[in-house]
C-alpha cells in the first residue's frame, strides 16, 4: 500500500544496523544491497557529551542539537573513517537536549538531560 518512490529501510540490534533501499514502482519493488552499519557510541559525563562514529561510507557527517524542538548548535564532523567529537554542556541550560547525528545512510538520536 506504499506509493511509489525510494524507501530507506533499517533494522538496528545491538550496536549494529542493517540498512537497505527500497525502490517501489507500481507492483514492483527493487531491494538494494544489505549495508551493515556500526551505530554510533553516546556517551554523557560530566558536562561533556563524547560521540564516536565508525563512518564506514566516508561521507560527510552532521551533528545537530535541539532544545524544545529548536536549534540549539550544530557541527560538521567530516568524512574521516573515525569520526569523534566531544561537546562541553557546562555553559548549557538545565533541560532535555536531542542530539541527532546524521551520516549518508540515516539518522541516529540521542537524549541529554542536565
Amino acid at each position: 500500500e506504499l506509493e511509489d518512490g525510494t524507501y530507506q529501510f533499517s533494522l538496528k540490534s545491538g550496536a549494529k544496523s542493517l540498512n537497505s533501499a527500497l525502490e517501489i514502482e507500481g507492483k514492483s519493488v527493487k531491494v538494494g544491497p544489505m549495508v551493515e552499519l556500526n551505530e554510533p557510541y553516546f556517551n554523557f559525563k560530566d558536562d561533556k557529551l563524547f560521540v564516536s562514529f565508525l563512518n564506514q561510507s566516508m561521507k560527510h557527517v552532521y551533528m545537530n542539537v535541539y532544545k524544545n524542538g529548536e536549534h540549539y548548535t550544530g557541527f560538521d564532523l567530516g568524512k574521516d573513517l573515525d569520526v569523534q567529537k566531544c561537546v562541553d554542556f557546562s555553559m548549557a541550560k538545565k533541560g532535555t537536549y536531542e542530539v541527532v547525528l546524521t551520516d549518508s545512510f540515516k539518522t541516529h538520536n540521542f537524549t541529554v538531560s542536565k
